[in-house]
């Protein structure tokens, strides 16, 4: 299995939004004070919001979702809907990003490196991994802070926790049936249009449908983790399956991999302990690298803290605006337009004429 093409749609609240706001609110504050004092009290003011707005991004208080849908034909079809949450700097604060994980219901968590602060301390995060266990799987990469407290890590952690030592893992797929399937992902209109007429567009998509999910029911998706090391560009082909039968996500702690990352040959690739210059968003030749500065970073004074939801598609799932679904329904768009990026349908379509 070749790479696929591959979409990401993002949604949610950004750092930038956060930012506006935070601006926003200050500018209320100072236009009020401006009104009632000497103008020395404006200036008060703005510093000890910025404070307070520097204290809030390096602590770890506030912890805001960065949410994708990513989508790529190489999916599995039992995969759509898939959810998986990137943590990365967690460095032992865990108060808020436990609430923003446990709150996005992730299928995977996959911890990107830097569970450690700069003293040494990794108490809080591997008590917070252990209990996110119990109901999801986690997947651990470490990190440079990480390194040196790995023997004392391993044996804190959970035997449920999945630590990827330059190695990879097999995940199964969450689906339950083809009509909770069918209920959550196409519209009711197309499947009243399959009830009409069974040679139409939408008969035979929900057919195709049925065929793949039944077709990739055993299917798994494979997580390969690249530990913090001076070696770990070498170490990507030693860690990454080679069976290119397989949905492929790599995960690493280091943003030294980005470049290598891009002719590894894998489908989704997500980055923590980057820096702000580094995009968060990464497309190039089918493969989507999603970099993360995570929860506690150094440069963490003008962004907020950050986990990152990503929900895996094969074309099936659309988040549309409401003006937009209004026009698909006086318009009214066909299947094929609108799974336009379900390449298997696309593929094999013709199979049902």
């Amino acid at each position: 299995m070749g790479i696929g093409f591959s979409v990401v749609k993002t949604g949610s609240l950004t750092e930038t939004d956060a930012i506006v706001v935070s601006t926003l609110i200050m500018a209320k504050y100072v236009r009020k004070a401006d009104k009632h004092s000497s103008g020395i009290a404006p200036i008060f003011i703005i510093i000890v919001l910025l404070v307070t707005l520097m204290a809030v991004t390096t602590s770890g208080i506030i912890v805001i979702p960065r949410t994708y849908t990513f989508e790529s034909s190489d999916l599995p079809k039992t995969f759509v809907g898939y959810k998986v949450v990137q943590v990365s700097n967690l460095c032992d604060k865990t108060t808020a990003a436990e609430r923003a994980i446990s709150s996005e219901k992730p299928d995977l968590i996959v911890v990107t490196g830097n569970i450690t602060s700069k003293g040494g301390s990794y108490s809080n995060s591997v008590a917070m991994l252990n209990k996110l266990v119990e109901t999801t799987n986690v997947c651990l990469v470490l990190g440079e802070n990480d390194v040196p407290y790995s023997d004392s890590i391993k044996q804190s952690l959970s035997q449920k926790v999945v630590l990827l030592d330059n190695s990879y893992t097999s995940f199964s797929p969450t689906y339950t049936s083809y009509d909770r399937f069918i209920a959550n992902y196409i519209e009711k209109r197309y499947i009243k249009q399959a009830d009409k007429d069974a040679n139409s567009s939408a008969a035979k998509y929900l057919e195709y449908t049925k065929e793949m999910l039944e077709n990739s029911k055993d299917a798994k998706i494979d997580v390969a983790g690249l530990n913090y090391s001076d070696s770990i560009i070498d170490d990507i082909y030693s860690a990454i399956n080679l069976d290119r039968n397989s949905f492929q996500i790599v995960a690493a702690s280091s943003e030294k991999v980005i470049e290598p990352l891009k002719d590894a040959g894998v489908n989704l690739a997500l980055v923590g302990n980057t820096s702000e210059k580094v995009q968060k968003l990464i497309s190039d030749g089918g493969l989507t690298i999603v970099c993360s500065s995570g929860i506690s970073g150094e440069t963490k004074i003008t962004f907020a803290p950050e986990i990152v939801s990503i929900t895996l598609s094969d074309g099936t799932i659309n988040k549309d605006n409401p003006l937009e679904k209004v026009l698909a329904y006086i318009f009214s768009e066909d299947v094929e337009s609108r799974f336009a990026n379900d390449g298997g349908f696309t593929a094999h379509r013709y199979t049902y004429d």
